[in-house]
């Protein structure tokens, strides 16, 4: 059953639509990401979902309830949509305890004072902050702050939890290890989250459906992995990770396996969703640098295998990245250890023709 409903939400500000007949429908207990770049319009569209800002068109509902509807005139205020909201910065009132904090929405919402130190003191077991209940944001470190965040978004039985970007402010450590903990809470928990961010990595690693936006619209969703390996269109394919990708003439195309020309470089692989292709039809042949395998013989034959220089290489720690010129192609490979490989030299690099896709042109577009 479909937990949250959106259908045709729009959302301007003067002649600017931010937010653009989006449409979409989230199961009860997912994690759900809003992904897109600043000024696509997620954050827009979740705030509409929060009602803290009113669409100009469109309906929303959660759990059967409508919550807004432009046709029907009805916009259900913010403190009677039972939903719990984490913000970019916190919004922690900076003059009150961690206590007061997490107690403010049952206060508004006039709990007994048993009742609200029943809740408080639970919520902050449950997310390590027992003992800091009188100690004021200020001298909290950024993880704790953004856990007092949570625990008040969590404190009066929220069904649906609103993320906005909470992890942006966290250095590169921190966000590593609250996006494990969000993970687990999440299982834990079984609410319904969504989640917006820019951050590719946090949309990946916890979402079990996410959608990638661009100036208001939806330009792809579904789970992680599918957006990921199958990207419908070059926006996509480029700001979800990284992409090789050239243009192609099909020379076969048979059960789903294509053979195209890139130049003089011929190259195997997958027609995405089983599209059949005509021979000499133009296309976009795409795959990932991680799939991409660097051999330092150039030796190494077979099928998608072919003779590259290197133009760069950059270690990394746990991984090395290669820049190659194949032909008149630039070509991205990722390998996981160290490498003896050097600018300049002559190597081989392979791909398995399943880590290929290929996409129609007509379909490719714009990044």
């Amino acid at each position: 059953m479909s937990y949250l409903v959106v259908q045709n939400l729009v959302k301007r500000y003067g002649g600017v639509t931010a937010v653009d007949g989006v449409s979409y429908r989230i199961e009860q207990g997912s994690f759900v990401s809003l992904l897109g770049p600043s000024g696509c319009g997620k954050t827009t569209t979740l705030r509409c979902i929060a009602g803290l800002e009113t669409p100009d068109e469109g309906t929303i509902s959660v759990a059967d309830k409508v919550v807004f509807s432009s046709d029907a005139n009805v916009n259900v205020p913010v403190h009677r949509r039972k939903m719990g909201v984490v913000f970019q910065n916190y919004a922690l009132w900076p003059h009150m305890t961690v206590f007061e904090n997490v107690a403010f929405p049952l206060r508004v919402r006039r709990y007994q004072r048993t009742e609200i130190a029943r809740r408080v003191h639970e919520q902050l077991e449950m997310l390590g902050l027992q003992g800091l209940e009188r100690r004021f944001p200020s001298q909290l470190s950024g993880g704790q702050q953004q856990r007092v965040a949570l625990a008040r978004a969590l404190v009066h039985d929220s069904d649906l939890l609103l993320f906005d970007e909470p992890l942006s402010n966290l250095d590169a450590k921190l966000r590593e290890q609250a996006i494990f903990e969000l993970k687990k809470l999440h299982k834990k928990l079984g609410k319904t989250i969504v989640y917006v961010t820019h951050n590719q990595v946090e949309a990946l690693a916890m979402s079990d459906v996410m959608a990638v936006m661009k100036e208001g619209a939806i330009r792809q969703m579904g789970p992680p992995r599918e957006v990921y390996n199958e990207p419908e269109d070059q926006y996509v394919a480029t700001f979800v990770g990284k992409a090789n990708a050239a243009r192609g003439r099909v020379t076969t195309s048979e059960d789903g396996r294509v053979s195209a020309s890139v130049g003089d470089v011929a190259v195997e692989g997958v027609a995405q969703h089983d599209r059949m292709f005509r021979v000499g039809e133009e296309v976009r042949l795409f795959f990932r640098p991680e799939v991409t395998r660097v051999h330092a013989s150039t030796e190494v034959t077979g099928t998608n295998a072919w003779v590259a220089k290197v133009d760069s290489v950059a270690f990394l720690g746990e991984q090395t990245e290669f820049e190659l010129s194949l032909g008149g192609l630039a070509v991205r490979a990722v390998q996981l250890s160290m490498s003896t490989i050097r600018e300049g030299d002559l190597v081989v690099i392979s791909v398995n023709p399943n880590d290929v896709r290929i996409v129609a042109e007509s379909q490719w577009g714009e990044a």
